[in-house]
């Protein structure tokens, strides 16, 4: 399922990622790059959260091999 990229808020200094209970890695990756084309849309410094529901589960893998 698709994670939702948005801004969390007016100013655009936060950025909301809201993974669904079950994702990909594929589905990540297209956050991030989502994510990372609103960072260049301001020229001043952005803050990320990630949230998932407590339920969620990440996918199986070593997760550190999938940040650059």
């Amino acid at each position: 399922m698709r994670v939702e990229v948005s801004w969390y808020d007016d100013e655009k200094t936060v950025i909301l990622q809201q993974f669904p209970a079950e994702w990909t890695w594929d589905d990540y990756y297209d956050g991030v790059k989502r994510t990372v084309d609103l960072e260049k849309t301001v020229d001043h410094n952005v803050y990320v959260i990630g949230t998932q529901p407590p339920n969620g589960q990440t996918p199986k893998g070593n997760i550190l091999t999938h940040y650059n």
